[in-house]
């Protein structure tokens, strides 16, 4: 007996473990979509919303087309009991402006002017620092002022 695929898609996604699941929103009709990955049967199994469906393949990262990863500017949402939010961040290739937001696994992440992910509260912390480093430089200026002042009153 010939299984066809329908039926084999339909036994995998019954009996399966979704994995890894993307959903996007572009704003506009036709441009809002999903895709994802179900292990089923020691194998990984690829699929979207475009009929698309795919394997078996040995691990997620096989399992992975443009269709998990990549984006430009839409709202985007990535879920995975397998990847970790910085393992999904490492992965996706998106072309959107900086600032633009995406959430990682329930996790805000922000794009960093220099084309990478940060979770939201890493870049706060890091502006933090920033500003933080900008204190510290001015105080040093103060003190080098102050340092000047007391060489000018010895003379």
């Amino acid at each position: 007996m010939e299984l066809d695929q329908s039926a084999l898609q339909s036994l995998i996604e019954a009996n399966g473990n979704e994995v890894y699941t993307v959903s996007y929103d572009g704003g506009s009709p036709g441009h809002t979509g999903n895709a994802g990955v179900i292990h089923c049967l020691d194998s990984y199994w690829s699929y979207d919303d475009n009929g698309n469906f795919g394997g078996p393949y040995n691990d997620i990262d096989e399992a992975l087309f443009d269709c998990h990863i990549g984006f430009g500017e839409v709202d985007l949402t990535v879920t995975s009991s397998e990847l970790s939010s910085k393992q999904i961040a490492s992965r996706l290739e998106l072309d959107c402006s900086t600032g633009h937001s995406v959430c990682i696994n329930e996790e805000e992440w922000v794009m960093d002017k220099d084309g990478e992910l940060n979770l939201r509260a890493e870049e706060k912390d890091e502006d933090e620092d920033d500003e933080d480093d900008d204190e510290d430089e001015d105080e040093e200026e103060d003190e080098d002022e102050d340092d000047e002042d007391e060489d000018e009153d010895e003379e």
